[in-house]
């Protein structure tokens, strides 16, 4: 199962979650974020439930603080180098949410019309090897 489904449904992935990246991307003016967001696999996934997502390269250090950008802070009271100040917060200034809900229609269409062909394409191909 994994032969048959794990290279067409990477590919589609990849494919269908492109507009939410670009427009993510598109939606902030930090050029820190814009490198930081990338599109990753799980690579814990199994490899029969391929999973796949629109977020913060881990490699990259300002991927740690998208989700501040994204969902801002509030007032508080500042611990470790700047102990005992207060942190006037952030407003929220979203960038992947906007994107997802612009393009996730969008992005179901395109998987689909990618997934099917490329599954066909694959069972293909292994049964010309024999796999299947």
């Amino acid at each position: 199962m994994a032969k048959l489904y794990g290279r067409p449904v990477d590919e589609a992935s990849r494919f269908a979650l492109q507009p939410i990246l670009k427009a993510a991307k598109a939606n902030t003016e930090h050029a820190s974020v814009k490198k930081a967001l990338v599109l990753k696999k799980n690579r814990k996934a199994p490899k029969t439930q391929p999973s796949h997502l629109v977020g913060g390269d881990p490699k990259n250090p300002d991927y740690r603080l998208l989700h501040l950008l994204e969902l801002g802070t509030e007032p508080h009271i500042n611990a470790g180098r700047f102990a005992g100040t207060q942190h006037p917060g952030t407003t929220a200034q979203p960038f992947l949410t906007p994107a997802y809900e612009a393009h996730g229609d969008e992005a179901v269409k395109r998987f689909g019309q990618k997934i099917g062909p490329a599954v066909e394409k694959q069972a293909a191909r292994l049964a010309k090897k024999g796999g299947l």
